[in-house]
């Protein structure tokens, strides 16, 4: 499961691990907490997993495309639906007498 954090929250028990930092020259860094005693191996390895996998999807023009494609459906499917009108139903509409229509 992956689980995306953007609240900025730095707690003892929810500790940066590292971090990837997108340069403006095109580079990506990758830092890793060498000296915080509480991130386990496991974390440490889970994250250059993780940064690997990223920069791969990064290089994969397919797989860009197919985000791009995927993004571009859920935006104009979210047009859509924030263009749709929204009718209130009023009680008292018209009366089902034929001689009033």
């Amino acid at each position: 499961m992956i689980r995306t954090n953007l609240t900025g929250s730095n707690t003892s028990k929810n500790s940066i691990v590292g971090s990837m930092n997108f340069m403006k020259n095109g580079d990506v860094s990758l830092s890793l907490c060498e000296d915080d005693a509480n991130v386990s191996n496991h974390d440490r390895s889970a994250l250059v997993i993780t940064s690997e996998f990223l920069m791969y999807a990064l290089e994969r023009d397919n797989w860009l495309l197919e985000f791009l494609n995927s993004m571009n459906k859920n935006l104009k499917d979210f047009e859509k639906r924030s263009l749709r009108k929204k009718f209130k139903v009023i009680e008292g509409g018209l009366s089902e007498d034929p001689k009033n229509t």
